[in-house]
């Protein structure tokens, strides 16, 4: 039987195994299986063709790439297209019909519309009544819509705009696959100017999932974010702000049911709902009610941050931090002099392992399934995104593993300054008196404090030891970037830069200084990871960022961060007399 034969449907007999699903993978397979029967049979014509159909189905995918889908396979499918051309008519099987006729489509010496046809025509006559890999069918239909749209084939177009409302209205799978065709349809154009046809379909279905129900609550609220894309892709404000503000309430009633479990799992879903009301545009505020509604969710919002609290401190005490603390206090009693109490002070704290933190990293489901991303706790802005494991990437792990050290180190430090910094400083401040003009001398005579900056600094560590870190943070934070700056100048590394159009020198910011290489000799690995986290990294605690653009209220501008900012500072000062250079702390 010659290979036309055996792609026919009569003669194809592709079943998928227990545990798998339709798509490429398991075609892959059995593409592979089809080559091993040709070597036994001595079809050496075939095993090639079967090996290049397999590795056809087995290439990395990105539908978004208009040029290049499949990026560089020319050394794939070079003197093998004719081979393609040859049995194409002869595919039964839609998927790998779809995949033959895009590749001929993109590689064969002369373009034919029909490849795009059978690309069309391969998306909408899967049999999708059998378990199915839902990405790959969703690729599939994204290709045939770019290509479609692409070569203006409005009797096409037509056709899978069709298809592809009625998969949504038949699909069983409400959680990714229907919203994955919604998503096809809005992300490619198809529905150009009838937007608000499918968010009103759309819409309707996160209705019919406002439940308790937290699997059920969480896809409402993906529905919703279809329905305000599709809003604001049409130019509806009002029927935008409205969904919005749907979101806020569906995203309230969901943390309002996560509080019984924990308050900083609903801290997280108010700061959310928060968001959406601030996305409410203002002339349909009071109709909406929004102000009220922010108000309201800034107020739980507190609410939840107690009850978070307190569930740390229940914690807390289960991991002993009594003893920490005693442990603290008994190290800082008891000394003679200031400069005494200060040396002991300082060392209350051990610097953190970063090797060893990144070491204590296992990857979590999250981390597979697209990772993470955080949020700012004033306005519940997306500030950082942990994209997880590209198992394509590898420099992704990498990425993961110092998200975790940061977590790992912000968590060290909330409990740090708890149980040890602040009952420390308590203690020494009841047995010495640190004045104003005592720190401006240290800060005078500290080989690591700039010339001309003792004031500031000295004024800034004061405000620390009154425990007034509103003002310690803000004047340390520009003050700490310069005196990196200039460790960095005394080595001799460049702090500048030339802009070309005007030949203007500005200076680094802290951001860009912290990622000099020379740094890490000269302060350690260890105090630059403690730096970055605290200063610069968005997943961290990014003082530097948010006090330079005052992105800080007044519920938030004191932080555990912002005090072991205070604290980590002192330090590096302190240590600066033992080493007595400024730059080798």
């Amino acid at each position: 039987m010659n290979i036309q034969e055996k792609l026919k449907k009569e003669n194809w007999n592709y079943e998928i195994a227990e545990g798998e699903y339709y798509g490429y993978y398991s075609l892959t397979k059995h593409l592979l299986a089809l080559a091993k029967e040709s070597t036994n049979n001595n079809e050496e014509s075939q095993v090639k063709i079967f090996n290049l159909l397999a590795q056809l189905c087995h290439l990395d995918f990105d539908a978004n790439n208009k040029v290049s889908p499949y990026g560089d396979i020319q050394n794939i499918v070079a003197d093998k297209v004719e081979w393609l051309t040859d049995i194409i008519d002869d595919i039964h099987e839609p998927l790998l019909k779809n995949r033959v006729a895009d590749v001929l489509w993109l590689y064969h010496e002369h373009r034919n519309i029909t490849y795009v046809h059978q690309v069309i025509d391969s998306a909408t006559s899967m049999d999708l009544s059998q378990n199915f890999a839902s990405q790959d069918i969703l690729a599939c239909f994204r290709r045939a819509t770019i290509l479609a749209l692409g070569t203006n084939q409005k009797v096409k177009i037509n056709e899978l705009y069709t298809y592809l409302l009625l998969e949504i209205d038949n699909s069983a799978d409400e959680r990714y696959f229907k919203l994955g065709i919604a998503r096809v349809i809005l992300d490619s154009g198809l529905n150009k100017n009838e937007e608000y046809i499918l968010a009103k379909k759309m819409q309707q279905i996160a209705e019919s999932k406002k439940t308790e129900s937290h699997v059920k609550m969480t896809q409402a609220i993906d529905y919703l974010d279809f329905v305000i894309d599709s809003y604001h892709k049409s130019k509806k404000k009002q029927s935008k702000s409205e969904a919005n503000n749907k979101k806020g309430l569906y995203l309230e009633v969901h943390a309002d049911n996560r509080m019984l479990d924990s308050g900083l799992a609903a801290c997280d879903f108010y700061k959310k709902a928060l968001n959406a009301f601030q996305g409410v545009e203002q002339p349909f505020r009071e109709n909406l009610k929004t102000e009220v509604s922010i108000k309201r969710i800034r107020q739980k919002i507190n609410d939840a941050n107690l009850s978070g609290l307190n569930s740390m401190q229940m914690t807390e005490t289960a991991i002993d931090v009594s003893e920490l603390t005693e442990q603290a206090i008994s190290h800082v009693t008891g000394t003679t002099n200031l400069s005494e109490a200060l040396k002991r002070f300082i060392n209350i704290v051990h610097e953190p392992d970063y090797r060893g933190m990144r070491e204590q990293y296992h990857p979590s489901v999250i981390d597979f399934l697209g990772g993470s991303r955080a949020v700012s706790p004033v306005d519940g802005r997306t500030i950082a995104i942990n994209k997880g494991i590209d198992i394509n990437d590898p420099n992704s792990i990498e990425e993961c593993k110092n998200d975790h050290a940061i977590k790992l180190l912000m968590t060290r430090i909330n409990l740090t300054i708890e149980s040890q910094v602040l009952p420390a400083l308590a203690q020494i401040n009841s047995e010495h008196v640190f004045t104003r003009d005592y720190l401006e001398n240290l800060c005078e005579q500290a080989p690591i404090v700039p010339l001309n900056r003792q004031k500031l600094m000295g004024h800034a560590l004061y405000a620390g030891f009154q425990k007034d870190y509103y003002t310690s943070t803000h004047v340390l934070c520009p003050q700490f970037e310069h005196m990196i700056r200039m460790i960095l100048k005394d080595s001799g590394v460049k702090t500048s830069y030339i802009d070309p159009s005007n030949n203007i020198e500005s200076e680094n910011g802290l951001s860009t200084l912290m990622n000099s290489p020379e740094l890490i000799n000269l302060l350690g690995e260890n105090l630059c990871f403690e730096i970055k986290t605290l200063f610069t990294d968005s997943k961290g605690f990014n003082l530097r960022n948010n006090i330079a653009h005052g992105l800080l209220d007044d519920a938030h501008a004191v932080t555990s961060g912002s005090i072991y900012a205070w604290f980590l500072i002192l330090r590096m000062i302190i240590k600066s007399f033992e080493n007595n250079v400024a730059h080798q702390i």
